[in-house]
């Protein structure tokens, strides 16, 4: 799969070249979750690969995410954290890492600030990513990240991450921990829960519908 959007994207960039655009484009090269560890088959008769129903296929089943645990369909970090990469030449310094937390939200209003076009009017949910792309010592523009799929949620706050499932509870991690996300702090630290779980009620209120 990596090599096969690596030869994908080269094909991209070496159009782009070759019409002499690279230099004003920008480009976001993004994943959007964590290492998967699906099995997929083929679950029907005469699938167009010719192969019979019930073979496995694919490259999904393994990944490393180092130090921090889940993957794909977790909150965990191993599912929530992501390469990301910005390149924009004649505009934004080249080779230059971050470490600040951002989410996919946040390109929207990025991009259109580097092509000086007017936000819409209505409220995004995602900021302007200009500040921490031009200076490592910028603040992360946004103060909590949250997380939510079908009955199972999350809330990060600095170092404290909340995880709320519907059958399992709810389990608060210290993203500073030596491995992190392996011990539960919330019988330790209550009002840390307390405090992160009022964060995400109110996120849930102003992002849902209202009649």
């Amino acid at each position: 799969m990596i090599s096969t959007t690596d030869d994908h994207m080269g094909r991209i960039m070496q159009r782009l070249d070759q019409h002499g655009l690279t230099q004003n484009t920008i480009i976001v090269f993004m994943s959007d979750n964590g290492h998967s560890t699906e099995k997929p088959y083929i679950k029907v008769d005469n699938h167009k690969s010719g192969l019979p129903k019930g073979t496995y296929y694919g490259a999904n089943g393994g990944g490393n995410t180092g130090k921090w645990r889940g993957q794909k369909g977790t909150f965990f970090e191993g599912g929530l954290r992501v390469p990301a990469i910005i390149s924009y030449p004649s505009q934004l310094p080249k080779g230059a890492v971050r470490n600040q937390a951002i989410t996919a939200m946040d390109w929207m209003p990025t991009i259109l600030d580097l092509c000086g076009i007017a936000k819409p009017d209505v409220k995004l949910d995602g900021k302007s990513l200009l500040p921490v792309i031009k200076s490592e010592t910028a603040e992360s523009p946004h103060t909590d990240l949250h997380w939510q799929w079908a009955k199972r949620w999350a809330v990060l706050d600095g170092n404290w991450k909340l995880v709320g499932t519907a059958d399992k509870g709810q389990f608060l991690a210290n993203l500073n921990d030596p491995q992190p996300e392996m011990k539960n702090h919330l019988r330790a630290k209550p009002e840390v829960a307390k405090r992160l779980k009022a964060l995400h009620d109110a996120w849930l209120d102003d992002v849902q519908p209202t009649d």
